[in-house]
């Protein structure tokens, strides 16, 4: 349970935090609205489309492994708008990261199916759900701190050397713990 709720609450840190910094980029002269706009628009319509197909993958693949490629492209994603001199590319990083962030949902709620029994199932889905409101209520507090401290960019960087330390543990342990005992 705790594994997956630090999963849920990366993922949620690690795709609302263009929302929690969509000022900044706009009023240092990063990225016009229009593109901030586009690239949450597209996020919104991979993640959404995402969530059936990654749902299929996780019935057809290891369900732990379509989260674990959820954390690389996540973390690849917000670690490339670090280093984006323009925003011309956001948009497509951040459609791109959407479906990322739709390898994790379907394939945990398939893990803790699996895994636990009906009661433990409905506490473990409470734990995991306030991980997301942990996550929420993380980025928008820490966002205008990482900025002050560097700037935008320090957010994505931050938000992805979580996604990508997480999803090695998630790899590691989920593996060393789960993976012998069964299927998935």
């Amino acid at each position: 349970t705790v594994l997956c709720t630090a999963v849920y609450f990366t993922s949620y840190l690690s795709r609302i935090n263009l929302a929690a910094v969509m000022v900044e980029l706009i009023q240092s002269g990063f990225a016009q609205k229009q593109t901030v706009a586009l690239a949450l628009t597209l996020s919104l319509i991979t993640y959404g489309t995402g969530q059936v197909l990654c749902g299929w993958l996780g019935d057809r693949f290891k369900p732990q492994n379509v989260i674990f490629v959820g954390f690389l492209l996540t973390a690849s994603m917000n670690l490339g708008v670090t280093f984006l001199e323009a925003s011309t590319l956001l948009p497509i990083l951040w459609a791109i990261n959407g479906f990322a962030q739709a390898c994790m949902w379907p394939p945990l709620q398939a893990i803790l199916t699996v895994r636990l029994s009906e009661k433990e199932y409905s506490r473990a889905c409470a734990w995991v759900i306030q991980g997301g409101a942990f996550g929420t209520i993380f980025v928008y507090t820490c966002s205008p701190l990482l900025i002050l401290l560097g700037s935008f960019r320090t957010v994505f960087a931050f938000c992805g050397a979580v996604a990508l330390v997480i999803g090695l543990i998630w790899k590691v342990f989920y593996t060393r713990w789960f993976e012998k005992e069964t299927s998935c």
